[in-house]
Formats: structure tokens, C-alpha cells, sequence
């Protein structure tokens, strides 16, 4: 196997600008959303439900095609999908304003961008990731995962940047930009991503369709035959039910429930902005200290690190679902977004461990599809929960739906040390 130098590089900085263009996109989209549209705790749930059930359509045919054509033109598509969606939906304003008939339902125009956006994230999701392992080799991966992580979070605070004073002029104008964005690096991948270590199986051969079969066989085999996969797999659909009512809700927790602080005329744009801000700049922090601090080399570490962070998660969900104050629900933001971005690396490494490369985009995409089967399923119960009681009550929960997690990892790091110690007793 050749190894690909420039593979780290041309990975990080594909990372960088997507993370980039996201927080210009969605730094403030809840609140062009709730503003401008004008939805309820439900419909903002049943956008991320729209974008969830596409994710679970279509992750495991993504990942097959990636790990049987190319994974290089499955990360190149992706982008330059999630580039159209965002397109739509900065362009909805527009259209309204000038062909549109008035009674046109703008909310079909959201759903239908969300949908055109899970498919792209689905090219992307486990092909880029199996890409980079595959030209780098399996060795230095952890490294570059966690360094990935931490320049996209300094990214997204010029993307925060970008998104706030774009919103200041008009809330749509952020999805204009990140179209822009995504168009600027889906060019950018064409000429600097190359596949060196990577044998497809061509679509017109005999053994398409056997290959299929084959890859996604062995796939599921792996996972099933594999204990700390399995619960991964679990894992992730119990935090994929808790993040959709967390990801979507949030920010109408903080206007509804807790209130934003009444200082002169600051409007809700920028106290969003100033804690999407603090929860970047943290982790931006978090993230530095893990790459020089945190051991992952060995499956007993990775899991006890899971498990601490599993537990936090848990524990502050509940205090931002019960705060009594802005600031109490602000500390509480922070660092549940700082544990959310410290455990995404960590489970790409363990993963990665433990597939080989044929099959290594499918069963990625099957942990993603398992996240988005936890989204689809606990969304639009939360969201309907969330507009019959309350949104505390719905933070509560979501802190419920996490308790599971911790409780496999636990399980996933003593069947790691009780591993390991029989190895060294060897």
C-alpha cells in the first residue's frame, strides 16, 4: 500500500471548511426559522426528522457505493449537494417574494432541503473518514482525527462571525454564503483528493451486484460479531434520540423557558451568538488539551474516556432542562457542547480500530444510520411532547434518553480492561 502523505492535509482542511460553512448556515438558523417561518417546538423537530429519515434511507447505500466505486467522488458529491440544499433554502425569501403564490406551504420548501441535505451528508459520513484511513493507513489516524476536530471548531468561530453579521442584514443571507462555501470546496476536493490505496469493483462488472451483497454482509457480520461495535451501534441510537430534541429545541428552551437577559438592546441574535461563540471557543480548548493529553491507544482508554464523558453529558442535560436562571442553562450549554464534540473523534478512532478497510465506510454509515434511526424515532415524540407540556420537560427526558449510554460504556470499558489485563497476564 502506497502511502498518501497529503491525505491528512487535504482531510483536515475539507473538515475545516465544512465545519466552517455549517456554522455560518446554522448558527442562527433556529432563529430564521422560528422568525421568518414561524414554526412550532414540533415543526422545528419534524426539519431534523425530514433530514433524520433521509440519513436512514440512504447511509447504508452511500456507504456501499463508497466502499465498492470511490470514496473520493462519494465526500465530492456530498458536498456539492449539502451546497444545493443550502442554496433552497437561502433562496426561500426570494421566491416567495416574487413567483410563489402566497398560499405556497414554505415549510415543504425547508423539508425538501433538508432532504437534498441528508443525502450529501450520507456521501460524506464514513467515506471521508475511510478515505483518509485508507491512504494514511490505520496507525495515525487518532491523531489526525483529534486535530481535524480542533481546527474546524477555530473555523466555526469565523464562521459564527460570518453568520451573525450576515443575520444582522438578513437571515437567510448565511445559506446564500455556505452555498457559495460548499461550491468553492467541492471544486477544491476535485483537484487536491486522490485515491491511491483503494481497489472498486467497476459497475459493469459481473460482480456488482455479488459485491453488494458481500460488502454489506460483511459489514453486518463484523458488527454483529463484535461486541464493543454492537455497542457502539446501541449507543448511537440512544444518543441520536436525545441529540434531535437537544439539537432542534435549544434555542427555543432559551427564549421560551429560561429567557434571554434584558440588557439594552441586545436582541436574541447576539446572546445566540455569544453562546454558540463560548461553546466554540471551549471546546476549541477541550479539543487542544484532549490531542496532547488524551491516550488513545488502547480500547480501555478510548472507552474510559467515553465513559466520563457519557456521564457529564447526562448530568448537565439534566441541569440545562431544570436551570432556574440564564446562567445556570448557559454553563450547562457549554459543556454539553463541550463533551458532544470531545466524544465524536474519540468513536471514529475506536471504530476505525476495529474494521478493516473493505467493509470500513459501510459499517461507519451503519453507525450513522443507527444515530439517524434514534433522531427519526425520538424527534417527533419529543417535539410533540414539547408542544403539549413544556420545553423543560423535553430537556428532561433527553437527559433520560442518555442514561443507556453510560451505561454501555461502562460495560464496553470493563470487557476492555478484563481484555486487556488477560492479554498482559499472557
Amino acid at each position: 500500500m502506497t502511502r498518501n502523505t497529503g491525505a491528512a492535509k487535504v482531510f483536515i482542511i475539507n473538515r475545516v471548511i465544512l465545519s466552517l460553512a455549517d456554522d455560518i448556515m446554522y448558527t442562527l438558523a433556529a432563529i430564521y426559522h422560528i422568525t421568518y417561518f414561524g414554526l412550532n417546538p414540533l415543526q422545528l423537530v419534524l426539519i431534523g426528522t425530514a433530514h433524520q429519515i433521509t440519513v436512514l434511507l440512504c447511509e447504508i447505500p452511500t456507504g456501499l457505493i463508497s466502499d465498492l466505486y470511490s470514496r473520493r467522488l462519494s465526500v465530492i458529491i456530498g458536498i456539492f449537494l449539502i451546497g444545493g440544499a443550502s442554496l433552497l433554502m437561502g433562496l426561500i425569501p426570494w421566491m416567495a417574494a416574487t413567483f410563489l403564490p402566497a398560499t405556497f406551504p414554505l415549510f415543504g420548501l425547508l423539508l425538501l432541503g433538508e432532504v437534498i441535505r441528508g443525502v450529501g451528508v450520507t456521501c460524506i459520513s464514513g467515506a471521508h473518514e475511510a478515505w483518509v484511513t485508507d491512504e494514511m493507513g490505520e496507525k495515525d489516524t487518532g491523531a489526525v482525527f483529534l486535530r481535524a476536530s480542533q481546527l474546524a471548531q477555530m473555523a466555526g468561530l469565523l464562521g459564527m462571525a460570518i453568520s451573525i453579521a450576515l443575520s444582522s442584514l438578513a437571515l437567510h443571507l448565511p445559506f446564500l454564503v455556505g452555498a457559495v462555501v460548499h461550491g468553492a470546496l467541492g471544486l477544491y476536493a476535485i483537484s487536491a483528493m486522490q485515491e491511491r490505496n483503494f481497489q472498486p469493483v467497476a459497475p459493469g462488472d459481473s460482480k456488482w451486484v455479488g459485491a453488494i451483497g458481500h460488502t454489506f454482509g460483511g459489514g453486518l457480520k463484523l458488527v454483529h460479531g463484535k461486541q464493543v461495535l454492537m455497542l457502539l451501534m446501541v449507543t448511537a441510537f440512544f444518543v441520536g434520540a436525545a441529540s434531535e430534541g437537544f439539537d432542534r429545541l435549544w434555542e427555543a428552551h432559551f427564549l421560551q423557558t429560561v429567557a434571554l437577559p434584558q440588557v439594552g438592546d441586545y436582541q436574541p441574535v447576539f446572546w445566540f451568538g455569544l453562546l454558540n461563540l463560548g461553546g466554540k471557543l471551549l471546546s476549541i480548548a477541550a479539543l487542544t488539551w484532549a490531542r496532547k493529553r488524551l491516550n488513545t491507544g488502547t480500547d480501555r482508554q478510548v472507552s474510559r474516556h467515553l465513559l466520563v464523558l457519557s456521564i457529564l453529558h447526562l448530568l448537565f442535560m439534566l441541569v440545562f432542562g431544570l436551570a432556574p436562571s440564564f446562567l445556570v442553562a448557559a454553563i450547562a450549554f457549554f459543556v454539553i457542547t463541550v463533551v458532544v464534540d470531545l466524544k465524536r473523534p474519540l468513536i471514529s478512532v475506536w471504530i476505525n480500530r476495529h474494521v478493516g478497510s473493505r467493509v470500513r465506510a459501510t459499517v461507519l454509515s451503519m453507525h450513522g444510520q443507527m444515530d439517524a434511526i434514534g433522531q427519526t424515532a425520538g424527534g417527533p415524540v419529543l417535539g410533540l411532547i414539547g408542544t403539549a407540556t413544556s420545553l423543560r420537560v423535553v430537556m428532561v427526558l433527553v437527559a433520560g434518553l442518555l442514561t443507556p449510554t453510560a451505561a454501555l460504556y461502562s460495560k464496553a470499558f470493563v470487557q476492555a480492561e478484563l481484555i486487556e489485563s488477560q492479554a498482559e497476564a499472557a
